[in-house]
Order: C-alpha cells, then sequence, then structure tokens
C-alpha cells in the first residue's frame, strides 16, 4: 500500500534508490517505470511537462506553463470545461490563449448559448466534437470535474480548482489548518445531525448519460455538495461532503514533493474525517530524467541527480490501492494530465500548481489587465 504523504524522508527525490524506508513502494513489487513511458505521445507529454517546469520554474504563471505545454506537445485547438459562476474568468482565460494564437473552443465559443447550470459531461462531449487536443479544467465544481475528466477524448490539465470561500485559493485551506480559527477543516466533511442534503428529485441533472448507475450517482452527489455548500465550505470541505455523499472509504491523493509538507497535513484531516488515504509522490521510483532524454542543462537544477516525476506509476500505484476517489495536489502541468489518464478510480483536483502565485493560479486572471500581469497577452506569441 502506497502512503507516501507519510513518509519522513522523501528519498525518492533524490534519486537513491538504495537507502529507501522499509515501508515505502519502492521496496516491493515496483511497476517497471520506463515500459510505461515507451509510447510516442506519452514520452512526448512527459518531457514537455518537464522542459515546462525547468524553463518557467518560479517565474511562469500556472496559465503561461498550460500555453508553453500547449505549443511543445503540438497542440493549437484548446477547450475549456467550467462552471457557470466562473463565466467572467473564462472569458478572461480565453481572450489571453487566443491573444497568444490559440483557437479556444468552450461553450463561450457556441453562438446564441449562454451557459445555465452544469453541464460538465455535456461540455465534454461538445469538447469532443470540436477535435480539441487538450481541455482546461476551470473552476469546474466538485465531482463536475470528475465528469468532465471522465469523458473528455482529450488529455486534460486543470488550471483552476473552484473555491468561492477562498477566493478560489483552495490550498489556503491546508496551510491554515493548524491555526486557533482555522480547525474546521479537520471536521467540515463531516456531518453533524440532520442532514440538510437536498433529495434527489430537487436537482436537475442534465444530460441522458447520466443514466448509467455510476456516473448519476456522481452527479447527483456533485448536485447536492454544490447546493448544500452554498458557499460556505471551501473545496477542501465540499471534497470531504463529495466523498461521503459517493459514499467512498478509500482516497487517493496524488502529489509534487514540492507540497509534501501539505500532502501530510491534507492527510490528516482527511483521516481525521474518516477516510483511509492512499497516496504517491511524484519523484517515486527516483528514475533519472536523463532515461527519458531530459539533457542535464535541460533539468531544474543542472549538475545534479534530477529524477523525473512518475505521473502514470503514481497513478499505477492508486489503482492497486482500490482507491475510489483519488484528489490531485499541486501537480505540474501535463503530469496531471498523465496521471488523469491513467487512473482507474474518479478524479477531482483540490489544488493546482502554482509556483509565481503561491499556487493560485487564478490571480493571473484577475490580474490580467492590470500591468503585473499584462504580458500574458503576449508574453508567449510565437
Amino acid at each position: 500500500m502506497s502512503q507516501c504523504s507519510k513518509c519522513k524522508t522523501h528519498i525518492c527525490r533524490t534519486g537513491d534508490t538504495v537507502h529507501i524506508p522499509d515501508n515505502c513502494p519502492m521496496q516491493h513489487d515496483y511497476p517497471d517505470t520506463l515500459n510505461f513511458y515507451a509510447s510516442p505521445d506519452t514520452l512526448k507529454m512527459s518531457r514537455a511537462a518537464a522542459l515546462v517546469e525547468s524553463t518557467g520554474y518560479c517565474r511562469w504563471t500556472r496559465v503561461e506553463e498550460v500555453m508553453e505545454f500547449s505549443r511543445r506537445i503540438g497542440v493549437t485547438r484548446l477547450g475549456i470545461g467550467f462552471c457557470d459562476g466562473m463565466l467572467r474568468g473564462a472569458k478572461v482565460l480565453s481572450n489571453i490563449l487566443e491573444a497568444n494564437g490559440f483557437e479556444v473552443f468552450s461553450d463561450l465559443s457556441k453562438e446564441g448559448e449562454v451557459p445555465i447550470g452544469c453541464d460538465p459531461v455535456g461540455q465534454a462531449i461538445s469538447l469532443n466534437k470540436d477535435r480539441t487536443g487538450l481541455n482546461i479544467v476551470f473552476g469546474m465544481c466538485v465531482g463536475h470535474d470528475s465528469l468532465f475528466i471522465k469523458h473528455s477524448e482529450a488529455p486534460v490539465t486543470c488550471l483552476v480548482a473552484s473555491d468561492h470561500l477562498l477566493g478560489h485559493n483552495p490550498v489556503a485551506a491546508i496551510y491554515s489548518a493548524e491555526d486557533d480559527l482555522s480547525e474546521a477543516p479537520y471536521r467540515e466533511g463531516k456531518t453533524h445531525g440532520k442532514s440538510v442534503m437536498p433529495a434527489s428529485d430537487e436537482l436537475v441533472i442534465p444530460q441522458e448519460s447520466f443514466r448509467d448507475p455510476g456516473i448519476h450517482k456522481v452527479a447527483l452527489a456533485a448536485a447536492q455538495v454544490r447546493e448544500e455548500s452554498g458557499g460556505r465550505l471551501t473545496r477542501l470541505g465540499e471534497t470531504m461532503k463529495l466523498a461521503e455523499r459517493m459514499k467512498v472509504k478509500n482516497i487517493g491523493l496524488i502529489f509534487c514533493v514540492g507540497l509534501r509538507h501539505e500532502a501530510r497535513t491534507l492527510t490528516e484531516i482527511l483521516e481525521a474525517n474518516g477516510y483511509q488515504v492512499f497516496s504517491a509522490a511524484c519523484k517515486t521510483g527516483g528514475v533519472p530524467k536523463e532515461d527519458i532524454g531530459i539533457l542535464d542543462s535541460e533539468k531544474v537544477h543542472p549538475g545534479t541527480r534530477e529524477p523525473m516525476c512518475n505521473p502514470i506509476v503514481q497513478a499505477i500505484l492508486l489503482n492497486r490501492s482500490g482507491t475510489e476517489l483519488n484528489i490531485l495536489l499541486g501537480q505540474c502541468v501535463g503530469h496531471d494530465s498523465l496521471s488523469i489518464k491513467h487512473l482507474e478510480g474518479w478524479v477531482t483536483c483540490l489544488v493546482t500548481k502554482d509556483r509565481a502565485l503561491a499556487h493560485n493560479p487564478m490571480g493571473a486572471i484577475y490580474g490580467a489587465k492590470g500591468y503585473f500581469h499584462r504580458a500574458l497577452y503576449q508574453n508567449h506569441k510565437q
């Protein structure tokens, strides 16, 4: 069982595969990593993600990283999946992407249509018809992102995880979880007393595909969580509510080692709310970047032993643990796409990594027309 978030050394990030702890998944029947990156498309995505990370390290916003990643994998047609409450932000994002030479598809691009309510399955199906090469999750509600991901034929990357209580900065709930004023994350996912969950016949569940029992269960749970939360819960609280409504017991956590402290805190919160947590760190396997064709000069820190991020094996480790709902915590652009593709359970994004903006990528959208972020409209033009 993989529980990387509880590791005290994370020695895998040094590339040391000898002095690993006894309970490390690398000690046992560990997957043969490079076999999973053998296909040209997978290798191209993995290399592109690594090069975007190193080239724009701590300088580029998540928006800029998404654009650079798209170019490196040869994608010009981008799709945006968003919830109706994020309409204005989605318009700004669409304008930025178009100003940088991309062809953008979304509900915004359907003439005469104004998105009403949430229809993540319909959005994914529409983007499939538009033959998008990469789809961007932008501020979708908990569970709605899961449904969108499930139905998207193109690779998916997360840009913004909506959190109306925290200004779409969900990592703040983890940063402050141990403060006296922020004990709520340890209990906000629990149901105390009589449930206020609306009845299923009070909710509008669109799309014929929801007739599938598994999909309908997630769609209903997501609608119930949105109705019950009413903007009074953090993204983390809503995620736990979704797990409760889905009757999930095993939660998977895929995280970047750069957020290993946050991953430990998140694990404690989830366990305090009664969930069993299995987790996998991005550097698992300790495989040198050179093995996927990254030059020493292309590393984040040239001249060092720098392991590759291993999003596919992260997913495999959680699949082996039988996780039913998987949480993404701070994966790089593209690495999240590969994990999403290989995870068997449902997937939701909790925190989107943005080193330049303290993991608050929405900041680039809020300030896009201001002096500081005006460059988003021009810096990455070819």
